[in-house]
């Protein structure tokens, strides 16, 4: 399954891919926390959505935050933000004992409603994230307590999957270059607890478990301790000063630790570099596949990748969109998804896969033209693909050839120039009515031209075909002279 993966990853999506292993090793090291007795900015995010009316018919999750507030340590600074679909800051962060505080945060609390539809717990953490880092204090502690019940859904299972996938790389290491610590509470055990696990333990954070709602108040005491302790448990495994006052140098076992990591490093990248270059030599095409667009302006697209993404945007999520469709004017056409469709070629065969789009691809086994047989494929759905089947993408029409001649005439994302060589093809000039041998070709951009008229040549392997077609094109003209 890994590898299935990896194979569906193109050439061109090597940057994200890139940065997320590099929040990876970013996340394998440490930062230099705040002492123990810093001041402390908490930013408290909370589930907005309609499953916590069903969990939490009794609004006693709102009191329990009251009550955890007051809890924390003079001088700490508090910010509120709830979450569904979209994350929206109640409160900015305002120290706990300014006068209007209690005023605030009572009016942040009753905007908690319950009428979410989704859990965009990802967004979430980012906008907590971006409260500490601008409106966050120099030298303080951070914290950010992620509260929730369900787990991560945007309403599409493939954005579901990217931001969750974005949440475990780049938001994580993000947290931990900035000195942020997670404190995942999980209410239920329909919530993602393995989710809120990784995150508080990547941020060195602690992760809760609530299963009633009666138990909000022992759980969010429970968080407030932790928050005392936490800082002060890596002050005391710093290494203590040596009798003269000075901080003592890095140990040898610690110079030890640091080369390991190094190398380590180095050997994961040098591992993706080498998985990347076998890709590039294995995982294309052995000659390209052509779709041919069907309308009053044909025109001939070439691949040669194993996976042909078609949408309307050219980046969707990580993955590199290879065909774009557009309006009859030219603009993104809205009823394309952002990735609509792939062409999947595996074991020899090519498939049509439908990524669960809104307005359907359909799948015809008949010529250009011919309406009765269309059929469009279920969301998720694939099925295999014909020579000269007919594809559609909802008004968008294209002939599919898998096995094209040796040099296509037209443009097209990722297309090559022929395999064959040039020398074991016949050339005819339809201008000049007779074959032109290669040493009297002229090259114009990828076309052939003749070196007499300076007309695009045909190519044509078969000699015959091309003395026959030569003669029929000459008594053809001298019938029209008479």
């Amino acid at each position: 399954m890994a590898l299935k993966r990896f194979a569906m990853i193109e050439p061109t999506d090597a940057g994200p891919l890139l940065r997320l292993l590099c929040g990876a090793l970013v996340t394998c090291g440490c930062w230099s926390a705040p002492p123990a007795d810093s001041p402390l900015d908490v930013v408290i995010a909370l589930d907005n959505s309609g499953s916590m009316k069903v969990n939490d018919p009794g609004h006693l999750m709102v009191p329990a935050v009251g009550s955890f507030v007051s809890r924390l340590p003079a001088g700490c600074r508090v910010g509120l933000l709830v979450f569904d679909g979209s994350a929206r800051v109640l409160m900015e962060l305002k120290e706990a004992s300014d006068a209007d505080f209690r005023e605030k945060l009572d009016t942040g609390l009753r905007a908690v409603d319950y009428s979410g539809r989704w859990t965009d717990i990802p967004g979430a953490v980012e906008r907590a994230i971006n409260e500490l880092v601008s409106g966050g204090r120099k030298g303080a502690r951070h914290a950010i307590i992620l509260f929730t019940d369900g787990v991560v859904d945007v309403g599409n299972p493939y954005r579901d999957r990217e931001r969750r996938a974005w949440l475990h790389g780049s938001l994580t290491a993000e947290a931990a270059r900035e000195g942020i610590r997670v404190f995942g509470v999980a209410f239920t055990d329909a919530a993602d607890f393995q989710l809120l696990q990784t995150v508080s333990q990547d941020t060195k954070g602690t992760e809760f478990l609530i299963r009633r709602p009666d138990q909000f108040a022992r759980v969010f005491g429970q968080v407030a301790d932790r928050l005392k302790t936490a800082w002060a448990a890596d002050a005391a495994a710093a290494p203590a000063p040596v009798a003269d006052g000075s901080a003592p140098g890095p140990a040898r076992g610690e110079a030890g630790e640091a080369k390991r990591m190094i190398v380590l490093a180095g050997m994961l990248l040098s591992l993706g570099v080498v998985f990347w270059l076998i890709r590039l030599r294995f995982f294309r095409l052995p000659r390209p596949a052509v779709l041919v667009r069907v309308g009053p302006v044909p025109a001939t697209i070439q691949f040669r990748n194993r996976v042909f993404r078609v949408g309307r945007r050219r980046i969707a999520g990580l993955r590199r969109v290879h065909l774009l469709l557009k309006d009859p004017s030219g603009r993104e056409d809205g009823k394309i998804g952002r990735l609509h469709a792939e062409i999947r070629y595996r074991r020899g065969r090519f498939y049509l896969f439908d990524n669960h789009s809104k307005n359907g691809t359909y799948l015809s086994r008949g010529g250009p033209g011919d309406e009765a047989d269309l059929y469009r494929l279920k969301p998720g759905e694939e099925v295999p693909l014909e020579r000269e089947a007919r594809v559609v993408f909802r008004n968008h029409e294209f002939v599919f050839d898998g096995d094209p001649p040796n040099r296509l005439v037209g443009g097209g994302d990722g297309g090559t120039e022929s395999d064959v060589s040039a020398s074991t093809l016949r050339t005819f000039c339809h201008y000049c009515l007779k074959g032109v041998p290669p040493e009297r070709l002229a090259k114009w951009k990828k076309y052939n031209l003749c070196s007499e008229c300076r007309v695009k040549v045909d190519e044509i392997e078969d000699p015959k075909v091309a003395e026959q077609e030569c003669e029929s094109n000459l008594r053809n003209r001298s019938t029209n002279r008479v």
